[in-house]
């Protein structure tokens, strides 16, 4: 968490749920925008958040995904490829103050686009919502 607080945004390329939400409630504990992305197969997803609009958990990603994953299905490299253009455009965008709503971008891969997807916190949210405002204690 110390280094955490010596940045001005977090983009997030791991591949592990676990370390998405430990991202995620950290960057809300300590009012960090963050962006990031996801992907299994052929299906793909990216994210941008600003700290009190609403987080992964909002979206419901804290629930269990199905085993195996990508260790099973693997990552279509296409989309991967995708997914870390759409990063990097995301985080640029965060920086130079450009921001948009807190979205969700999902992939499509038969017509090979991304449908962009907003959405508000959820009031009843242990991660960001109300009053706390993503005030959590997360140990390190």
């Amino acid at each position: 968490t110390a280094l955490l607080s010596k940045v001005d945004l977090v983009v997030d390329c791991s591949d592990q749920q676990q370390t998405k939400l430990l991202l995620n409630a950290l960057c809300q504990q300590q009012q960090k925008p963050w962006v990031g992305a996801s992907a299994t197969a052929y299906q793909g997803y990216s994210w941008q958040l600003s700290p009190g609009a609403g987080c992964l958990h909002c979206l419901g990603q804290d629930v269990p995904m199905v085993p195996g994953g990508c260790l099973t299905q693997g990552a279509y490299a296409p989309l991967l490829a995708q997914l870390a253009i759409q990063l990097a455009d995301s985080a640029i965008a965060m920086l130079l103050a450009q921001q948009q709503p807190n979205s969700l971008q999902l992939y499509q891969h038969q017509t090979r686009q991304f449908i962009r997807c907003t959405f508000a916190p959820d009031p009843a949210c242990p991660v960001c919502g109300q009053p706390h405002l993503g005030v959590q204690h997360v140990s390190s």
